[in-house]
């Protein structure tokens, strides 16, 4: 699986390539998302992008109207730290993420999202994964390189 991630966060960068990588996840990254939709013109096998909802420059509106022209079928999952978020993000039927999160719980979702093609099956793995009640934030603590 390849997961094209657009975060403009250095640290939060890092983490997302740990974390797949430890799960056997390609990722590709842009900080923006024009960078994102160069990569996505150039990556036929991506098969999910994540990306945060608050970014410097094109608004998500517009890259999402981008990316439905280029890649009308492609899955999106949302993410923010922005509660208000979530709501339009049901309104267009995208998968959302609340930041802080559990790294092996998004895992399982965009493992889930990117899988949608299969209908109903998909729809009810996610569902499961997100009626948990064992699920449990994680905080993101950025760590010093001093000395490095």
């Amino acid at each position: 699986m390849t997961i094209l991630v657009i975060e403009d966060d250095p640290v939060l960068a890092d983490m997302f390539q740990v974390a797949f990588r430890a799960n056997d996840i390609s990722i590709l990254e842009a900080r923006d998302r024009n960078t994102a939709l160069g990569i996505l013109k150039l990556n036929a096998d991506v098969d999910c992008v994540l990306m945060d909802w608050y970014m410097p420059g094109m608004t998500c509106e517009e890259f999402l109207q981008q990316l439905r022209r280029m890649r009308p079928s492609i899955p999106i999952m949302l993410m923010s730290a922005g509660t208000k978020v979530e709501q339009y993000a049901k309104k267009l039927g995208i998968p959302f993420f609340l930041k802080p999160f559990d790294f092996d719980d998004l895992i399982e979702r965009l493992r889930v999202i990117s899988t949608r093609h299969s209908g109903k099956r998909a729809t009810r793995r996610l569902q499961a994964v997100e009626d948990r009640e064992d699920r449990k934030p994680v905080q993101f603590q950025a760590q010093s390189k001093a000395g490095a």
